[in-house]
């Protein structure tokens, strides 16, 4: 398991209980936000910080004064009408630093086909939402978000850098929180890892784990040299970036 989230007493059981069977390794590896949402998102906001709240409301007006209209879109997409709405996606999210480094979508053809491929299947059961926000008229930032239960899960945001000075994911990220309140979810998880931009919303942060176990076996052997030789590989190719 790559990325297990389970309280520190479950994996100290899991690993008692196999230590005389298999080798066992855990340890923590990222660290994640979730926002926990109350019925109302004026009592949300009331709990956030004064000097955010002015931060977030201030930029508003000042891209409102400089492009105009300012409107948040939320989109529960058709199937037939998915692939629209994720080149929009795309095009936000490759016009920046995402663009320029090589990991924007447009450029990465594998995450593409597994984003295109979860999208599609949540857009089928209608569990996919698209959050874009425009600024006097051009999509300024985007996320795409899955929700599953009281949930909602984010997988991909992007903004297009004209707008930084503007802080437009922010803009989005807090009329998202408020759809979400309206729509009666009761958390949303950021997913990914945790950011300092993260802070303009009270969060508790989530650790995960990667557990690994190789039985004492010649199969677990095998296992257990397959992957540290490719974990030494990873190594040294950033070692060599």
């Amino acid at each position: 398991f790559r990325r297990l989230v389970a309280r520190e007493d479950s994996l100290a059981q899991a690993k008692s209980a196999l230590q005389w069977r298999a080798k066992v390794f855990c340890q923590p590896r990222h660290a994640s936000a979730t926002v926990r949402l109350p019925e109302t998102f004026a009592k949300f906001e009331s709990s956030m910080s004064t000097s955010r709240s002015a931060t977030i409301r201030r930029k508003w007006r000042a891209a409102e004064r400089e492009h105009g209209l300012i409107q948040a879109e939320f989109i529960t997409p058709e199937p037939r009408d998915l692939p629209a709405h994720l080149a929009r996606l795309e095009a936000i999210e490759g016009s920046g630093w995402k663009g320029r480094s090589g990991t924007a979508l447009a450029a990465d053809r594998r995450m593409r086909a597994f984003v295109a491929r979860v999208a599609g299947a949540c857009a089928e059961s209608g569990t996919l939402v698209l959050a874009f926000l425009r600024i006097g008229g051009c999509d300024a930032a985007c996320r795409l978000i899955l929700r599953q239960g009281s949930t909602w899960f984010e997988i991909k945001i992007g903004y297009d850098e004209q707008f930084a000075r503007f802080s437009p994911g922010v803009l989005l990220m807090h009329e998202t929180l408020r759809e979400a309140c309206r729509s009666g979810i009761g958390s949303y998880a950021f997913l990914g890892l945790r950011e300092g931009w993260q802070d303009h919303w009270p969060h508790m942060v989530i650790t995960d784990y990667r557990l690994a176990t190789y039985p004492f076996s010649a199969s677990g052997g095998f296992a257990l040299a397959a992957d540290g030789a490719q974990a030494l590989a990873s190594f040294v190719r950033r070692l060599r970036r």
